[in-house]
């Protein structure tokens, strides 16, 4: 059986009539006026008392004149009265905000009827709040809004807490909460390009009509740009986003990018011909307030009976959990992805009465959503996700594959010297996607109890704890990587560098301590006396060590795993070439045995470990070869003895 999924959006044809009411009218003298100005010059119209302005009766602001609110201020005004600008209005306070609303704000029946601004493209209402009115109605003038707070309005003047004809408003960074109807509307025989940017839409349309909260005719020249948003519902009967051109006597070109339109009726409706739009990057999620599937729920939803060109490219989305993921009606033709232009939509868990509906083609016309992720990498089971011309042959067929996979992996993990303190360099993870873990090492010093990891997943792939999110890293921290058909634990393990020192003992040819050689270490020289160096990573260390009368010795020390003592014997300048001239041993490194050249010049051998430790000690007694297999592989120094006295000592490897 076809399901036809009907949406209804309300939108009105507005009067341009406007006859004045108001009590005050400023003079058109071109004037710039202040809120004490219009105190002193309105014939009370304009009071102030107890720290807020009071307006009584309905204010005028003439064509040639502007109003300037400058500092932070409160102004309350009457039951029913409007303020109506035809000049400019600047409300910008330097510090603070300024804020408008109803002397009597405790019922709706006597709120301020709000504001009319007429043929004012210069006005501008920033770190402003208007509640308790009864909305902004503008008429030929793209005012700018920014960082505002439109609230608790009624829809005594307009059918939006802002609505406009002929004008695109800039709206950027506003929050619009719990007002009547829509937060932002226009009529259907209006046009506007309107650009919202980054605003909080919440629980707007308190009366449960059937209107979205952002609710739109058709659009200017320019782009109606949605871009940023936040749009969260509250009402049963009404939606997020809807775009319509329900007369046929205009088009809208329409850009919705990078919002999250969660918990309303419907998530975005497009309605009628001749609007083209991209719709990308947006979460659309849970929009299923709708009790009756048969009237709504759709995350996405294309519809035109008649009129043609209600087309879009639908990328890179992520529609969830809604009685529908997308509905496409009449002779609509959204595009979800080609193989030259890859859908890349993360469309799951979207259905109704216990059947999934992540894609439902209720057109006779084919659609194309190559490259898309359904909830599962089973070709077979995306079939059952997508009702379409398999299902009715009456339909367009709904070209599926090749579909986009997901898994859950991790791409990056690193910890950026930007977020850390006390990093020098950005630390990047390895990852083992085989074992799902990835380690880094972290210098020396650094605190790893409250590291600042810098994750990223593939496009539809979550993972938590979150990046950016700072994590006790001296323990192994599990990190889950998830995909709508799978989840992965991975193990993010930190290591530290431990440190090592090098402590130089030196002595003459006689044992005898030198306490005041020169080291030059690891390329660099040292005031006579300093033998300790510490904080040093495993490597070789080049040396030497000199003093006036004696021979300088060069070196290397090798750090593997602990600290190490050099020691280094000083022998009298001229002394080593006399006695052990053609003194040779060997091999170096050894293993059973150590070779004497000419052992008769030699008494006694002396075998000492790294750290200081006599380990051996033999009588050679003209024996060349000194036995050592009992010996541990390591570093050592070899004391040769001669036989008057002199010494000769040697660095050797087994």
């Amino acid at each position: 059986m076809v399901k036809r999924i009907t949406i209804i959006l309300i939108v009105f044809i507005q009067s341009q009539c406007f006859t004045s009411m108001a009590q005050y009218t400023s003079p058109g003298q071109s004037k710039s006026w202040t809120l004490d100005s219009l105190v002193a010059n309105s014939a009370g119209v304009v009071t102030y008392s107890e720290g807020a302005y009071i307006i009584s009766n309905d204010v005028v602001l003439s064509e040639s004149d502007t109003l300037k609110i400058l500092n932070a201020a409160v102004i309350k005004t009457a039951a029913g009265k409007k303020i109506t600008i035809n000049g400019v209005i600047v409300s910008n306070p330097s510090e603070g905000r300024v804020i408008f609303s109803a002397i009597d704000s405790t019922n709706t029946a006597n709120y301020f009827n709000g504001f009319r601004v007429e043929n004012s493209d210069e006005s501008l209402f920033r770190n402003t709040t208007i509640m308790h009115g009864g909305g902004i109605q503008l008429i030929d003038s793209d005012v700018l809004f920014e960082y505002c707070t439109i609230r608790n309005n009624n829809h005594s003047l307009t059918s939006g807490a802002i609505n406009y004809s002929s004008a695109s408003p800039i709206i950027r960074y506003c929050e619009f909460r719990e007002n009547s109807r829509a937060a932002i509307a226009s009529g259907a025989n209006v046009f506007g390009s309107p650009q919202i940017f980054f605003n909080v839409f919440k629980h707007n349309v308190t009366d449960n009509s059937n209107r979205p909260q952002i609710n739109i005719g058709p659009g200017a020249e320019d782009t109606i740009r949605i871009v940023g948003n936040y749009i969260e519902g509250l009402y049963p009967v009404s939606g997020g986003v809807g775009i319509s051109n329900l007369m046929g006597s205009g088009s809208a070109k329409v850009l919705l990018k990078g919002n999250e339109i969660r918990n309303n009726r419907y998530g975005y409706t497009q309605i009628g011909g001749d609007i083209s739009s991209v719709i990308k990057g947006n979460k659309v999620i849970d929009n299923n307030l709708e009790t009756n599937p048969m009237n709504g729920g759709s995350g996405l939803n294309f519809l035109s009976t008649s009129a043609e060109g209600n087309i879009s490219v639908i990328r890179e989305n992520i529609i969830t959990g809604n009685l529908w993921g997308i509905t496409i009606q009449g002779i609509a033709n959204p595009n979800l992805g080609t193989v030259d232009d890859h859908g890349m939509n993360i469309i799951f868990d979207n259905g109704n009465n216990g059947t999934p509906y992540d894609l439902y083609n209720n057109t006779a016309l084919p659609v194309s959503a190559q490259y898309n992720y359904w909830g599962t990498n089973d070709e077979d089971e995306i079939e059952d996700l997508i009702f379409h011309q398999f299902d009715n042959p009456s339909l367009g067929l709904v070209t599926f594959l090749p579909n986009m996979m997901l898994y859950p992996v991790i791409n990056s993990f690193n910890f950026l010297a930007a977020n850390n303190q006390g990093l020098e360099n950005d630390i990047i993870g390895n990852i083992d996607l085989e074992d799902k873990t990835i380690l880094l090492n972290i210098p020396f010093g650094i605190d790893i109890t409250s590291l600042v990891p810098d994750i990223t997943v593939p496009y539809g792939v979550s993972v938590s704890p979150l990046s950016g999110v700072a994590q006790d890293f001296s323990q192994v921290v599990e990190y889950t990587v998830t995909v709508p058909h799978e989840q992965q634990v991975w193990n993010v393990i930190v290591e530290q560098d431990v440190l090592f020192s090098i402590s130089f003992i030196v002595n003459d040819q006689n044992g005898n301590p030198i306490e005041d050689a020169i080291i030059t270490f690891d390329g660099n020289t040292y005031e006579e006396g300093i033998y300790f160096f510490e904080n040093l990573n495993p490597g070789e260390y080049p040396y030497s060590v000199s003093k006036d009368g004696y021979e300088t010795v060069e070196g290397s020390a090798i750090i593997i795993d602990e600290d190490i003592i050099e020691i280094v014997v000083l022998l009298t300048t001229g002394m080593e070439e006399m006695i052990f001239h053609d003194f040779r041993v060997y091999p170096n490194p050894f293993t059973d045995q150590v070779l004497l050249s000419n052992p008769n010049i030699i008494k006694r051998v002396t075998i000492i470990s790294a750290n200081g430790q006599v380990i051996k000690s033999y009588e050679v007694n003209g024996q060349p070869e000194i036995p050592t297999k009992s010996i541990a592989p390591g570093f050592y120094m070899m004391c040769f003895e001669g036989i008057n006295g002199q010494r000769f000592i040697m660095k050797m490897v087994k």
